[in-house]
């Protein structure tokens, strides 16, 4: 009965045609070898994966690896800049979102993991401040790493794998001229 249940529950990745079962359909979008199958590479160490309708979500992927977050950063953020800069010339307005994924290590279990820390989503309308913003999202992601680290978990960072970055079309709402009053 249980071998039943496990293939009615089992689906096929159309993407990557990998199996995995229906509940854990989140679990499988995450996986690397499904985001690997979608990945297109544009420049050196940067690739994009165009997830939905009319370009509407794309999301970078930065690649590159340091044991040191900031150093990281300051080698990175140049390609960050340009490619938001590119992205809001097409979009005009645009949200973006910096996704670390980072390998820690447990000395007490001599364990490695993959970890993942995401930057809150921020609204670009203008290009005056792009470099500003990604810095101000980077410490918020910095913050976020240290605290897991100072948590007493007893992970300490072993390695930086990639970036991410989230970039998603946004329209504004728009004003008008015309506000409808009820009649007296």
């Amino acid at each position: 009965v249980s071998f039943k249940k496990h293939t009615e529950n089992c689906c096929i990745c159309i993407t990557c045609k990998t199996p995995y079962l229906r509940p854990f359909h989140y679990n499988h979008q995450r996986s690397n070898k499904h985001i690997n199958s979608l990945l297109k590479k544009i420049k050196k160490n940067v690739e994009v994966m165009e997830v939905c309708c009319k370009n509407a979500l794309k999301i970078f992927k930065i690649c590159g690896s340091d044991i040191n977050m900031k150093a990281f950063f300051n080698k990175k953020v140049n390609i960050i800049c340009d490619l938001l800069e590119s992205e809001l010339i097409e979009k005009k307005n645009l949200k973006f979102r910096f996704e670390i994924r980072a390998l820690y290590f447990k000395i007490s279990e001599e364990e490695l993991e993959e970890k993942y820390f995401f930057s809150n989503y921020s609204q670009l309308c203008k290009s005056d401040f792009i470099s500003s913003i990604v810095e101000m999202h980077f410490d918020d992601v910095i913050e976020k790493l240290e605290s897991f680290i100072l948590s007493s978990s007893g992970w300490s960072l072993y390695s930086i794998l990639c970036m991410f970055v989230h970039v998603v079309k946004m329209k504004p709402l728009r004003g008008s001229s015309y506000i409808a009053l009820p009649k007296r």
